[in-house]
């Protein structure tokens, strides 16, 4: 079944800014109650209600069969608001993808062993195999683009230079 995140009033005060743009992207929806979020998730609210103290004794036990260890934003109470929003899983991030070497050339592999580069054929971001191995650093994609973006334009250029020189190329003239 469908999988939510779901926020009370107290942890909503912590994330005011993202809530605000999560709420006008309509990713997640504002209740004035408990029941309200009920409905909204298509659930009994009593059964709502049962899981909010079975969440709350949990808490305060500090003893949870699923091994949670962090409580905050307790208790839950069918008072307060809530935002609510479904989970989905997402790809952020491409691990691996086509070889490339430091000019941003891509590569094929041969039948005998080893790589050469494709002429003509530049890559960057995630079409590529990446600088990161088996894993990356958060953020760093952006960067990779960036560097190698520019290393592959600057690298077209020249090969379209070599093959057309500059005096060759004719220009629309303007209208």
């Amino acid at each position: 079944g469908k999988k939510y995140i779901v926020l009370n009033a107290k942890a909503a005060t912590n994330l005011p800014t993202h809530l605000k743009f999560y709420t006008f992207k309509k990713l997640m929806t504002k209740y004035d109650s408990g029941a309200a979020l009920a409905e909204g998730l298509g659930m009994d609210p009593e059964v709502l209600a049962d899981t909010f103290k079975m969440y709350n004794m949990v808490a305060e036990l500090k003893s949870d069969p699923l091994r949670k260890t962090v409580f905050p934003a307790v208790p839950f109470e069918m008072e307060e608001e809530y935002y609510a929003g479904e989970v989905t899983p997402v790809l952020h991030y491409t691990m691996g993808g086509l070889r490339m070497n430091t000019k941003a050339q891509l590569m094929r592999e041969l039948p005998t062993g080893g790589f050469e580069v494709i002429p003509g054929l530049y890559g960057a971001g995630e079409v590529t195999g990446g600088v990161h191995g088996k894993n990356r650093l958060a953020g760093n994609s952006l960067l990779e683009c960036v560097v190698f973006g520019r290393i592959a334009g600057s690298m077209a250029v020249a090969k379209a230079m070599q093959d057309q020189p500059l005096g060759s190329i004719r220009l629309p003239t303007p209208q």
